[in-house]
């Protein structure tokens, strides 16, 4: 009877790789596939956080601050607001409202509100702003709200 290995080295140098260095190299190759597709699906969760309603408040904030900055008149923030159909009907748009200042002034600011969005997972949530503005309509405050959109 013959002496047969199959994990040795073939004679001929045309001929396939021994089944272990196959075995090893297809194992690489899922691992590699596998870490891909998790990497790929944690960059894809954290761009949609990033530019969800999901998001805190705070992070909301910030990127109404950025499209919004502190500072700009009444108009341009409203120009914003409707480019991006925000505008809640349901908002008294410029009522007059007291604040105080950090030095501890009284500021009469008037504002404008918007309605974000609303997301319905894991609870019903609208996502409101509201954009203040000092005497001179010029924006000091931007404030955002998370709420029930339960009935």
């Amino acid at each position: 009877m013959p002496n047969i290995q199959p994990d040795t080295e073939p004679t001929d140098s045309s001929s396939a790789p021994p089944p272990a260095v196959l075995r090893a190299s297809t194992s690489n190759k899922r691992a590699l596939i596998i870490a891909g597709f998790g990497i790929a699906l944690i960059a894809l969760t954290a761009w949609v956080y990033s530019h969800s309603l999901w998001a805190s408040e705070s992070t909301i904030r910030a990127s109404l601050l950025r499209q919004t900055p502190l500072g700009s008149a009444k108009i341009d923030v409203r120009a914003v607001v409707d480019q991006h159909g925000w505008v809640d009907p349901n908002f008294n748009d410029g009522l007059g409202s007291l604040r105080f200042t950090p030095a501890g002034q009284k500021l009469i600011t008037t504002s404008i509100g918007g309605r974000l969005g609303r997301y319905s997972f894991p609870n019903a949530t609208v996502v409101f702003a509201t954009w203040e503005f000092d005497p001179s309509n010029r924006l000091v405050e931007v404030q955002v709200t998370k709420g029930s959109d339960e009935p």
